[in-house]
């Protein structure tokens, strides 16, 4: 991809420098809520928040500790829903996997998706998904609602059960007629 940093006197990506070191990416991957419990004694800024508190903020915005630490649940809400707005074949890229690094207007913020390993015994390839429950569940509800056919033909079963999740645990999902249409 197009994204390379240079650190000092190591080598970017794919290139070498005086001494014959290789740069290369490596990424790794959210934590889980499990992990962010267990780290909480030695991160200084957990140590006060209620572990109820922290598996909370975990489920809104993912296993970025930066962003468990720093959540501000007004705030972040009304990031989501002002990502939300892709185009549909991001959004088909984002649901099927398949979405790149693409520096362009309508690719989806940060606060929608995290970069993680595609492969635990390789973690130079990359995988974009949604970031979170929360944030799988909005864009789901924003989403599926226009095209059902389009999110089960591929097998994209995955996103129905945060569809159901929230339809299910929450008041019901209502969409009005001009919303609903055959795909």
């Amino acid at each position: 991809n197009d994204f390379t940093k240079f650190r000092g006197s190591f080598p970017k990506p794919n290139e070498y420098n005086a001494n014959g070191l290789r740069g290369k990416f490596v990424y790794g991957s959210l934590w889980t809520a499990t992990q962010v419990l267990l780290g909480k004694p030695y991160i200084k800024a957990l140590r006060d928040i209620d572990e109820d508190e922290i598996l909370y903020r975990v489920r809104m915005v993912g296993g970025s500790i930066r962003d468990v630490i720093d959540f501000e649940e007004d705030e972040f809400k009304t990031k989501v829903e002002g990502a939300l707005n892709l185009s549909p074949e991001t959004v088909l890229a984002l649901i099927d996997g398949t979405y790149q690094f693409a520096f362009k207007e309508d690719s989806p913020s940060s606060v929608l998706i995290a970069i993680g390993p595609r492969n635990p015994d390789d973690l130079t390839l990359y995988q974009i998904t949604l970031k979170s429950d929360f944030v799988e569940e909005r864009f789901v509800t924003e989403h599926l609602k226009r095209s059902w056919a389009k999110f089960f033909t591929k097998g994209y079963w995955r996103y129905f059960e945060s569809y159901l999740r929230v339809k299910f645990s929450q008041q019901p999902l209502t969409f009005s007629s001009k919303e609903v249409r055959e795909s």
